[in-house]
């Protein structure tokens, strides 16, 4: 489960987290999208409950704009690979291959 965002845009006016830690199993990954300056730099919150760092799961794949630098990244953010993208960029991810018409 989670939610995965992909070929988006995220644009707007203010300053704004990727994905908060509301549970501590939270699942969110951003690829292929264009992100403008109003993302902090650190882009995730857990929250301040560094208990949560290690069973949340953020990720972001070939993001694009001044909002995707990695920089200033929180520590528990996954700079997913190619393999490791793979699996949330397929219809496997949400069981596509049982609902979705071909």
């Amino acid at each position: 489960t989670g939610y995965v965002f992909v070929n988006s845009t995220i644009g707007g006016n203010g300053r704004i987290w990727l994905g908060r830690a509301w549970r501590p199993y939270s699942r969110v990954i951003f690829a292929f999208t264009t992100m403008s300056d109003i993302i902090a730099p650190e882009g995730w919150n857990d929250f301040n409950d560094p208990t949560r760092d290690q069973t949340i799961f953020y990720g972001e794949y070939n993001c694009s704009g001044p909002g995707a630098s990695v920089n200033m990244r929180a520590p528990y953010v996954q700079r997913l690979n190619d393999t490791q993208a793979f699996q949330f960029l397929n219809t496997s991810f949400i069981d596509g291959d049982l609902w979705l018409e071909t």
